[in-house]
């Protein structure tokens, strides 16, 4: 059996435990920490002859790659030594990763450079036949008010991409929240604002898909929000969710057209309309729903990072 690569950091929970069940599987692995690169003194001998090449920080016999996830490096001081030790470190990151090319990768880098983008997923799910949210995406104040109006002020406004800032010594979280008639001028002031009519959401469901497997769960708030992550765990009610055929299969054709093998896919079932397409978080998290469910997600996980 060829080893499993871990690219993460080093708190990772959702790589501690299932790393802790890999051992007691048997199945081999690997973790590249991603913030403790310069804690191993090693080195990368690069030949000019027809020798082979040595270095401390890649393993051979890697046959998948976990690409479960790296926060960009804090933004640092405008001073520039830091600014190039920053860069340095990133480009050296880079071209460890490169040498994993010719593997399996969950999922691979150019993917999720694709597919994090939540304006294409939009495109793309509307394309595949879900049901989206009205959504604007404008630098105009005077469009954005004519929005606004149109949805009688039931307007929400979420990220385009960056979910956390990372900061020397905080972090940002930006997440969905309710768009005031009086912030409008101030939403498109920096970058384009990209926000959607706020639904009448009933509950939201998240599928995990893992390769050929689909797990899906039902989340019911129990206190009101702008959106599940303001809430805490015992805030909300979680259930398996069925689905048919159909929409598996549908599901599956959607992370495939975004060139995904695992995926969290997030729908809301939405009064008098149905199942609508909310985003796809391509490393998305989805340990919780074993804890709140009792479903074990670790061994299908497991099974399907060996598969070849």
């Amino acid at each position: 059996m060829s080893k499993i690569l871990i690219v993460s950091e080093s708190d990772d929970e959702h790589v501690q435990v299932i790393s802790e069940r890999m051992t007691k599987r048997s199945v081999p692995w690997s973790w590249l920490q991603t913030d403790k690169l310069l804690e191993q003194e090693g080195s990368w001998s690069i030949p000019n002859l027809d020798m082979d090449l040595e270095c401390s920080w890649v393993d051979t016999d890697i046959g998948t790659v976990w690409y479960r996830k790296r926060q960009p490096l804090p933004i640092p001081t405008l001073d520039p030594v830091a600014l190039f030790a920053q860069q340095e470190q990133e480009g050296f990151l880079a071209s460890i990763l490169l040498q994993y090319q010719h593997c399996r990768w969950v999922n691979s880098l150019a993917s999720l450079a694709t597919a994090r983008p939540k304006i294409n997923q939009l495109l793309v799910a509307k394309r595949m036949g879900f049901q989206i949210p009205h959504t604007i995406v404008t630098a105009s104040p005077g469009e954005l008010k004519k929005f606004h109006g149109l949805h009688k002020g039931q307007v929400v406004a979420k990220p385009i991409q960056t979910q956390v800032v990372k900061l020397k010594e905080e972090s940002l979280v930006i997440g969905t929240r309710r768009l005031p008639l009086e912030a409008i001028e101030e939403a498109v002031t920096m970058a384009p604002c990209y926000a959607q009519e706020r639904l009448q959401i009933e509950s939201e469901i998240r599928v995990v898909v893992f390769g050929e497997q689909v797990f899906a769960f039902r989340m019911v708030p129990q206190a009101e929000a702008d959106d599940l992550k303001q809430l805490e765990l015992d805030q909300i009610e979680h259930s398996v969710y069925p689905i048919n055929d159909g929409l598996h299969k549908q599901i599956r054709a959607l992370v495939a057209e975004l060139g995904l093998v695992f995926a969290a896919c997030d729908f809301a079932i939405v009064r008098d309309r149905g199942l609508v397409f909310l985003e796809i978080n391509p490393n998305g998290q989805w340990l919780w729903l074993q804890y709140m469910t009792r479903i074990n997600l670790e061994d299908p996980f497991i099974d399907f990072l060996c598969e070849k």
